[in-house]
């Protein structure tokens, strides 16, 4: 999950026609096609034991490198494994944003962690290549200062392969929704280009024509994974994809058909507009809004599923 470089932008629900595309994207949608599904995590219970959770693994604490704040990208949050952050509730996975005191050390800049959150992933337990279909169920916060993803990295990563170093292993944002306008999510691509010199990032903001109300309701987020192609959905819609012989005629590696890849579900916080400003208040303001306002992520469900060939 990391902060975009932004290239596109398109209506999902209404209907827009593309006149041109870069080469490195797909024209059109992919065939239909037929899944067998192979991994579903209905989040019925959830265990917040790191030692005995046979699905899940934590990723906690802020993630401090140097002097650099939150997980590369400025994050404020520090993730517990809480159930007051992450939790099963009524058939769905709760991860929640939380300001509270964590009393643990101050930053090397000075901030103190003060806002709690989670960030969960399959890494160690579960992982899958291409021809491989990912969708998600769930709910987004509304809450203006949340960063809300579901997404996917190499297995292993960094030291376990060193070829998997970000961004060379590669990152599959499926849905992102970070301090944006209220009606608006996003898939993205991190890569290198070719000749491992350079980042390379896609990235397509969804504009939703219902837009407050979109937040009310459960979305689909999908990517499909073929090794010729990508492809993000939405709702059923196809967003866009990429295609590897565009991408590599394009100076952008192709990374995604020669490893695993796991699931990352996690809510960070961060300035509206990823302003660096280090204003920490505008996301405890933003946190401490009273209804109906909602600092919760809440999934539904997660299938994996595998292409009938």
């Amino acid at each position: 999950m990391s902060a975009l470089l932004l290239v596109g932008c398109l209506s999902v629900l209404a209907s827009v026609a593309v006149a041109q595309v870069p080469p490195y994207e797909a024209s059109s949608p992919p065939p239909s096609a037929q899944w067998n599904e192979v991994w579903r995590e209905d989040f019925d219970s959830f265990d917040n034991n790191p030692k005995t959770n046979t699905r899940w693994s934590f990723d906690l604490g802020n993630d401090w490198q140097n002097t650099t704040l939150g997980w590369g990208n400025g994050e404020y949050e520090y993730y517990t494994t809480n159930p007051k952050n992450v939790r099963s509730e009524n058939g769905t996975l709760i991860i929640e944003a939380q300001v509270e005191t964590t009393n643990k050390p101050q930053s090397s800049n000075g901030v103190a962690f003060d806002l709690t959150s989670a960030r969960i992933a399959t890494r160690g337990h579960e992982s899958w290549g291409v021809n491989m279909r990912f969708i998600a169920r769930a709910k987004l916060p509304t809450a203006r200062t949340t960063w809300p993803a579901f997404w996917m990295l190499p297995e292993p990563l960094y030291p376990g392969d060193p070829a998997a170093t970000w961004p060379r292993g590669g990152e599959l944002d499926i849905m992102e929704h970070w301090a944006t306008p209220m009606n608006m999510v996003a898939s993205s691509t991190h890569c290198l280009s070719t000749d491992g010199q350079s980042r390379k990032d896609t990235t397509k903001q969804v504009l939703h024509d219902n837009g407050q109300t979109y937040y009310a309701d459960y979305h689909t987020y999908e990517l499909q994974l073929r090794s010729d192609r990508l492809d993000y959905f939405l709702d059923d819609q196809w967003i866009y994809g990429l295609v590897k012989d565009g991408c590599l005629n394009s100076g952008i590696a192709w990374p995604w058909e020669n490893r695993n890849f796991h699931i990352l579900l996690n809510l960070a916080l961060m300035e509206y507009g990823f302003d660096y400003q280090h204003n920490k208040q505008e996301i405890i303001d933003a946190l401490n809004q009273a209804a109906p306002v909602t600092k919760q992520f809440i999934v539904d469900y997660i299938s994996v599923q595998s292409l009938v060939q």
